[in-house]
């Protein structure tokens, strides 16, 4: 049984995306004000002592912002976007983040130097969600003009733009081979996309809602969905079916999903402030999950395995449990 860490975001009633690095050294937290905030969790930087201030140097992208308040760690603001940051995620090393925002664009942010690298235009419409490649040079995007794209790190243009599904893209995962991804829509499908050309090659069925959430296993046959209705579909990917769903664990939309790095257990987290367990390994795991943890008035949004099999979660502390959710008409 895994041990779970959450990371919990007091005081922001405005965020809207969380995550962790995988080597859990960063936090990050995007915010309905446009504004990214990062914190630097190692030794050094949880020490009780006094850091340096920067504001407002320059202007326009990329302005560094770094504040503190007495006594307290400092954070880095990293301010470039003009709407809503509704996804953050960090490259597998750390050192570089990438958010999305309803502004229609993406941004690429060093992390050590809290400094803006890049900004990517292409989508018209508010892009949800975005992934880095197993590899980091490539990401994807999910967008409210019901396309996912390609992109890679040094150009600011999509090399690859997928369009199918027949409503928004909320959500995008890409498999571990980096040679397909993987896309939840609106329209209640999920669909596998082959990078090299383009084109559709597969197609799953099943959901009765919207899927919020999407989640590879490391040996590339399963995949796992999670929709608005709180149920979690397994498919098998090779065989383009469905296997399982697990359900009646949750009571809210599954907000994030992630396999532990032998594949044999899937973790979810929902809207209802609870992270499950569920036993893919075995099977026995499948009809109810084999644990379960609450949280206190914590929607989890993030969801990680490390290689030592630590769960890492995150999410905004709700002090009424109206939770902020992206307008998605």
């Amino acid at each position: 049984m895994p041990s779970v860490c959450l990371y919990t975001f007091l005081n922001s009633e405005d965020a809207t995306s969380t995550c962790v690095s995988s080597d859990a050294s960063m936090v990050a937290c995007g915010f309905g004000s446009s504004v990214i905030r990062t914190w630097n969790l190692t030794n050094d930087n949880l020490d009780a002592k006094p850091h340096l201030k920067m504001k407002n140097r320059g202007q326009g992208d990329g302005v560094r912002n770094l504040e503190i308040a007495d006594g307290n760690p400092g954070y880095c603001k990293l301010v470039g976007h003009h709407g809503p940051v509704f996804s953050t995620a960090f490259s597998h090393d750390g050192d570089f983040l990438l958010s999305a925002s309803q502004d229609s664009t993406i941004r690429l942010w060093n992390t050590e130097m809290a400094l803006g690298l890049a900004c990517y235009k292409g989508h018209t419409r508010p892009v949800w969600d975005v992934s880095f490649s197993p590899v980091g040079y490539y990401f994807a995007t999910a967008s409210n003009d019901r396309t996912a794209r390609l992109w890679c790190t040094h150009k600011p243009y999509p090399l690859r733009i997928f369009a199918g599904h027949r409503n928004d893209v909320e959500c995008v995962r890409f498999h571990p081979n980096s040679n397909v991804i993987a896309t939840g829509s609106q329209d209640e499908t999920v669909r596998l996309w082959d990078l090299q050309t383009g084109d559709a090659a597969r197609l799953f069925r099943g959901h009765k809602t919207s899927i919020r959430s999407l989640a590879m296993a490391p040996n590339g046959r399963l995949a796992a969905s999670g929709g608005e209705d709180g149920t979690i579909f397994l498919w098998d990917l090779p065989e383009g079916k469905k296997i399982a769903s697990l359900s009646g664990a949750h009571k809210g939309p599954i907000l994030s999903l992630d396999f532990s790095d032998d594949g044999g257990m899937l973790a979810s987290g929902s809207m209802d402030c609870t992270v499950a367990l569920w036993d893919i390994k075995t099977h026995q795991g499948l009809a109810k999950p084999i644990k379960c943890f609450p949280t206190k008035s914590i929607p989890v949004s993030f969801l990680r395995f490390t290689p030592r099999n630590l769960l890492l979660a995150s999410g905004v502390y709700r002090s009424t449990m109206a939770p902020v959710i992206p307008s998605q008409a």
